[in-house]
């Protein structure tokens, strides 16, 4: 089993069948599990105390996923510099939004920041036709002639952090 500690799932259609299956073995992973369906709250519920009385991390979403107002509200925003500043809440958004050992909390927000940016106000579509064939094939093909260094680089240039030092190997 994969293991999703430390992620946050959101599972749609989570009230029943497949999607209950999917929210259930999630939290059996570790992942924190959103249980989102639009018409059923008592298996939203139901599958949410499921999860929790197996020690498990879940909440419940009543939302019609095709109404775009109503999504709005699953996904949240990365927190402001106000919501950094609160006493009561910023030490605490610093110790959750703490990935690796290596990436500041403010450096991964900064991240955050660039694809929030880059997905919600971009004017620009691009858009991909995929015609035939797998299409995990087709990203690999395209990811293959990709200069995965300099992309990341650039994003950091993007999102205002410092290139990492060099590092020498130990003896």
């Amino acid at each position: 089993m994969v293991e999703l500690s430390g992620r946050v799932a959101l599972v749609t259609g989570g009230s029943r069948g497949i999607g209950a299956a999917v929210a259930r073995r999630l939290a059996k992973a570790g992942a924190a599990v959103a249980v989102n369906a639009h018409a059923s709250a008592e298996g939203i519920k139901a599958v949410v105390a499921e999860i929790t009385a197996c020690g498990g991390r879940a909440l419940g979403i009543q939302a019609d996923v095709a109404d775009g107002d109503a999504v709005e509200g699953m996904v949240a925003d990365v927190p402001s510099q106000k919501d950094f500043d609160n006493p009561d809440i910023g030490p605490l958004l610093t110790k959750y939004l703490k990935g690796a050992e290596s990436v500041s909390t403010d450096d991964r927000v900064r991240i955050f920041r660039l694809i929030e940016k880059l997905a919600f106000e971009s004017r620009d579509i691009v858009s991909n036709i995929h015609g035939a064939g797998s299409p995990e094939t087709h990203r690999m093909t395209i990811l293959r002639g990709a200069d995965i260094g300099a992309k990341k680089k650039l994003a950091r240039k993007l999102a205002g952090i410092k290139e990492p030092k060099e590092t020498k190997p130990a003896k």
